[in-house]
């Protein structure tokens, strides 16, 4: 036993003294694994219900955020909120306001578990992250975090800077957009 290793020895001991049947390993059935299921998936009923998810979640932040505005005495402003979901290229859904004469930019994001981890996720577009980046948004622009119930209502809403959150998540990509062009052979 001189010249054994630690975990040896210790494998030695623990089947001596400890589990005395271990005098052989347990059978062990090794398998082929089982083929992968490849369902069905409706893409549209998937695309419909996160639609309905984002326009509830951009609702429920619209809500929060005029009440905020009551809240601190503008009521006049949370009459001023401009609403951009319907253009895109503004990389934000509200236009709002800290104070008077004081933009926010709002982009509102319906959050859920990812797997296991247990990490929260959402999706973010490159327009969006360019647009939270740039040096006349980047001090202004928030993330409105919804995060939905057992019930599948909106139950909670975390208010994220942008540059705080990046600073302290995770980012990586999830799409790729391809690019060439094509020219007929002479």
């Amino acid at each position: 036993t001189r010249n054994w290793s630690n975990p040896k020895y210790m494998s030695f001991l623990y089947a001596q003294f400890i589990r005395k049947d271990l005098s052989s390993a347990p059978a062990v059935i090794v398998k082929k694994p089982q083929k992968r299921n490849h369902p069905e998936v409706n893409f549209e009923e998937i695309t419909d219900n996160r639609d309905l998810i984002g326009k509830k979640s951009e609702e429920y932040a619209l809500n929060w955020e005029k009440n905020r505005l009551i809240g601190l005495g503008y009521s006049k402003l949370a009459e001023e909120i401009d609403d951009r979901r319907n253009r895109p290229t503004y990389g934000y859904d509200f236009l709002s306001f800290n104070a008077p004469g004081d933009e926010r930019y709002i982009e509102v994001k319906s959050i859920g578990r990812d797997g296991k981890e247990g990490a929260f996720r959402f999706f973010l577009s490159g327009n969006e992250l360019t647009v939270s980046n740039l040096s006349n948004h980047s001090k202004n622009y928030y993330f409105y975090l919804v995060q939905y119930g057992k019930d599948g209502e909106p139950c909670n809403l975390y208010v994220k800077h942008a540059q705080d959150l990046y600073t302290n998540s995770e980012m990586s990509p999830c799409a790729y957009v391809v690019r060439f062009d094509l020219e007929e052979p002479a």
